[in-house]
């Protein structure tokens, strides 16, 4: 995952009139006691959330479509392309604990330098907090 700020990740976005870009802050639930948020159009609550044991992530989600395409339909097409000004909006990289240490590095290499990035990249310290809770 990636860390930044709702502003940092606003203002590097270009606008693009043929894309519809929902912002949407994760809603953390039970799957077996919750239901699903009607703060949300319905068809996209299953993006927007997640069991409560990732709560801590504090995550939104981005979801970018063609206005012209129901977001849930079948897609001919590989996905939205969303337009950057920049990449300097990512503050920090994490990736799962689980990850291979080849795969580690060259999330580090391309980050830091291909793209010329600063941030931090560490493994998500998930396994942590699930050996924390489990105890």
């Amino acid at each position: 995952c990636i860390t930044t700020t709702i502003g940092q990740l606003l203002d590097s976005i270009e606008e693009d009139k043929d894309v519809n870009l929902l912002m949407q802050k994760v809603e953390y639930i039970d799957h077996r006691a919750d239901y699903y948020s009607l703060d949300v159009d319905s068809k996209l609550a299953p993006f927007v959330h997640k069991h409560k044991a990732y709560k801590f992530e504090n995550e939104i989600r981005l979801i970018a479509y063609n206005q012209s395409n129901d977001p849930l339909s079948n897609r001919v097409d590989a996905g939205s392309l969303i337009r950057l000004t920049s990449n300097d909006f990512i503050n920090s990289v994490k990736v799962s604990p689980e990850a291979p240490e080849w795969f580690f590095n060259l999330v580090k290499d391309v980050f830091n330098d291909r793209y010329e990035q600063t941030g931090v990249v560490a493994r998500s310290d998930l396994d942590d907090l699930v050996t924390t809770l489990s105890s």
